[in-house]
């Protein structure tokens, strides 16, 4: 349910990104955000005002968590070339009434060889934001470099709280690729997987 109406967005959704992100579940559903709150009885919830298809597309997404915040790659349907990526930071408390609130950043684009990342996965390692694989769509030529997001977190708080368009961090960051992590095949639709360091 959505405000007390149906949620027929969700109904036939696939290879869609889902999250648990700061006490929420989100889903990206044909390029709108989607949350529920389990302490919020009325169901689904559309987020921070609406869609971000035009920017990340309607699926094939990759995605991730970083800390409190849900980041997202561009997938199938956005409709221009490279891959842009984009967070989400909800603006208010899971208690409060208007709890699915939220702000979108827009982090660049991952496309480090100026191809797209159509599949593309996205992990956080040491608490570096780390982009890998894909597919570019037009061309259907896959890729193997994995890319790390030039900024750090607190880079990243920069990001949201800037609002000018000509700001020199919105809109601005880049990934570079990291030769030394590329993957032994060139893949999409995979998943990047943390694992942690096991004391000896």
């Amino acid at each position: 349910r959505d405000g007390g109406g149906s949620c027929d967005e969700l109904a036939h959704v696939a290879f869609a990104p889902v999250a648990a992100v700061a006490g929420r579940l989100v889903v990206l559903a044909n390029g709108r955000a989607k949350a529920w709150n389990p302490l919020d009885p009325r169901g689904w919830r559309t987020v921070g005002g609406g869609g971000v298809g035009g920017v990340v597309g309607t699926s094939a997404q990759g995605s991730c968590v970083w800390r409190d915040r849900l980041v997202v790659a561009q997938g199938r349907g956005a409709g221009g070339a490279g891959c842009a990526v984009v967070a989400l930071q909800f603006s208010e408390p899971p208690t409060s009434d208007d709890w699915a609130a939220g702000d979108w950043a827009d982090l660049g684009s991952a496309a480090t060889g100026g191809a797209g990342r159509g599949g593309c996965d996205l992990a956080v390692v040491h608490d570096r934001l780390y982009v890998s694989g894909g597919v570019d769509e037009a061309t259907h030529a896959f890729d193997a470099s994995v890319a790390r997001f030039d900024y750090t977190y607190r880079q990243l708080d920069d990001i949201f709280r800037a609002r000018a368009p000509d700001d020199q961090l919105r809109g601005r960051a880049t990934f570079t690729a990291v030769a030394a992590l590329a993957l032994p095949q060139a893949m999409h639709a995979h998943s990047s997987i943390t694992v942690p360091l096991m004391p000896n």
